[in-house]
Order: structure tokens, then C-alpha cells, then sequence
């Protein structure tokens, strides 16, 4: 604070190390006010920055990771038929994968080198969709939406 600053400059400055009879000269510990308006500011900006950022990185993060769990709650709220659910659910999470994919190669996280293994897990997820396809036909409506609701709440 202000008040430790003043009290550690009146205890360290070239009065206090002196002999009585000195005439002590200006050390300058003291700032002008528009100095100290500056610093308070610059605080507050730093601040306000860094929470700025911590929700910005929270946003692009349930956008990114979590953003399954929101497209489905928007996707049961609207009442969708479930192949139509489904197939926006999964149009958007290839676009999404698609995009973290570039990201990730351009960063270097994911080298050249471990395509051919993450092209044989896609042609996994997609066998995966297909084989999805067949038993969601069998499956009510109501209790597509029971068990999707679930799924979000458990989730959540």
C-alpha cells in the first residue's frame, strides 16, 4: 500500500542514516500525485486485462471442449426428430474436430508423423456414426430425449 511505501521510505532514506546536526537532502521517495494516479490506474487496467482474459479463456474453452453439452440442450430445446438432432450434433463436432485439427498441426502438438493413426480413429468415429444410424431407427423418440436429457444433466 501507499502508506507502507511512505513509511519504508521514511525508514531507508539518507535522514535516517545521518547524524543530527545534517542537514538532510531530497531522496525523492515521495511521488508526485500523477504519478501515483498513473500506477493506480496502470493497476487497475493490468486487472481488469487479466479477468478480461480469464473469462475470455473460459468462453473458448466450454466452446471447445464442452461445447457437445450446450448444442444439446439448444438442439432438445427446439424438439428436433432425433436424426435431425443427430445429424446437426454431428456436423458440427467434424466442423469443430476439423478445426482443432488445423490448430493443433499448425502448433505442433500434433505431428505429420501421427496422421496415419488419427485417420484410422476417424474412420473409426465414422463406422461408428453408421452403426449409430441403425440403432437410433429402433429407439422411440421419447426416449431418445429421455436418455439425451440425461446425458446433459449427468454431464453438467
Amino acid at each position: 500500500s501507499v502508506a507502507a511505501y511512505r513509511r519504508w521510505c521514511r525508514r531507508h532514506s539518507a535522514s535516517a542514516q545521518q547524524p543530527k546536526g545534517h542537514v538532510p537532502q531530497r531522496v525523492g521517495c515521495k511521488q508526485p500525485p500523477w504519478q501515483r494516479a498513473w500506477a493506480a490506474f496502470s493497476a487497475w487496467w493490468q486487472a481488469r486485462g487479466r479477468a478480461v482474459s480469464g473469462v475470455m479463456c473460459g468462453f473458448v474453452s466450454i466452446l471447445t471442449n464442452n461445447s457437445g453439452l450446450l448444442l444439446d440442450v439448444h438442439l432438445l430445446g427446439l424438439g428436433l426428430p432425433k436424426e435431425k438432432f443427430l445429424m446437426i450434433r454431428s456436423a458440427y463436432l467434424l466442423t469443430c474436430g476439423l478445426v482443432k485439427l488445423v490448430g493443433h498441426l499448425h502448433l505442433g502438438s500434433l505431428r505429420v508423423a501421427q496422421l496415419p493413426f488419427a485417420a484410422v480413429l476417424g474412420l473409426l468415429a465414422a463406422a461408428g456414426v453408421f452403426a449409430g444410424r441403425a440403432v437410433v431407427r429402433h429407439i422411440p423418440q421419447t426416449a431418445f430425449e429421455v436418455m439425451a436429457w440425461s446425458f446433459v444433466t449427468f454431464a453438467a
